[in-house]
């Protein structure tokens, strides 16, 4: 058995449950300890101890005392439905002990669950802990969980009803766009920041209404230190290139508020000019104080764009001489 891997079998990954985060990562961290080929005894405990939670999921122990008791507490009374029969609930552990002094937890699964954790030969999905340790969203969880399931084909269509029967969603949220950005949107960006995986996620529509969320995924390739050095000098120029290019906009709006301006000064009362004089030319002072911080920031590679930017707003000084 392999050190902190977590084997499940595929109809846990799909089914409809709600655990908090905490509960998730004390589940994880005893299914780790399983020998997934092997026999699980109906009366068999398993121990793990606070001290080794807080390490799988890079948290201080001290802090966790409280939030493992109390999803110990709550992991007691959770229960799942599977997709293929949804009238059968049942509960994911029979027994639990916190022992307090110790800092120690044992618990023991269910009779109705131990086939899905153990005895496991195919139609099951395994992957390391340490891609889910800085989670901070049981629906990065979920949806890292289900992404693996479905790795080899790339891609991976969920109806929205889906969403929010297995993530447990319902009523939770008004429409479609307040699931899409406050549990889909946020599980995908810490999968693409923490994980071994890169997510993308569009919407299936009908007519108007979307009606399911497409994910296309792939795995991250490994780079060497050659390679990665490589890549941050890439993703710098092109930061520096998206600046540049807020500033081109910038000079196209500035080009069209100097006509506005011109349009307004030549339009008005000679006593009123020079008040239009001096707000264009603060416009222009503010601009110039822009680039010249832009300037310095972004070196050699955005000079030309900047020099030309300069050289611009000296020439508009005198439009009005």
């Amino acid at each position: 058995m392999e050190e902190n891997i977590v084997v499940k079998d595929n109809r846990i990954i799909t089914a409809s449950y709600h655990l908090s985060l905490m509960e998730q990562r004390v589940l994880l961290s005893v299914i780790s300890k399983i020998d997934s080929r092997g026999v699980m005894n109906a009366d068999l405990r398993y121990e793990i101890s606070i001290s080794e939670i807080a390490t799988l999921f890079e948290v201080d122990k001290d802090s966790i005392y409280t939030q493992v008791k109390g999803a110990i507490d709550k992991l007691y009374n959770r229960s799942l439905v599977l997709t293929d029969n949804k009238h059968d609930r049942f509960r994911w552990i029979s027994r639990k002990t916190y022992i307090e002094n110790e800092a120690r937890v044992l618990i023991t699964f269910t009779n109705e669950i131990r086939p899905f954790l153990s005895e496991l030969k195919n139609n099951f999905t395994k992957y390391k802990i340490k891609h889910t340790a800085n989670f901070k969203s049981s629906y990065s969880l979920r949806l890292y969980e289900l992404i693996n399931q479905f790795l080899s084909k790339g891609i991976l269509e969920i109806p929205i009803d889906d969403i929010v029967e297995l993530w447990g969603l319902k009523g939770k949220y008004a429409n479609t766009t307040e699931i899409r950005r406050n549990t889909v949107e946020k599980a995908i960006n810490e999968i693409n920041e923490y994980t071994n995986l890169m997510v993308a996620c569009s919407n299936k529509k009908q007519g108007r209404e979307i009606v399911a969320f497409v994910f296309t995924f792939k795995e991250k390739v490994e780079l060497s230190p050659q390679e990665k050095k490589r890549l941050k000098v890439i993703e710098e120029g092109v930061q520096r290139q998206f600046k540049i290019k807020k500033i081109q906009n910038q000079k196209r709006k500035n080009e069209d508020f100097k006509d506005i301006m011109l349009d307004k000064f030549y339009g008005t009362e000679p006593d009123k000019q020079q008040e239009i004089l001096r707000d264009y030319e603060k416009h222009l002072k503010g601009l110039g104080g822009l680039v010249e911080k832009s300037y310095k920031k972004r070196g050699l590679f955005a000079q030309f764009v900047i020099v030309d930017f300069i050289k611009w707003l000296d020439d508009t000084k005198d439009i009005f001489e």
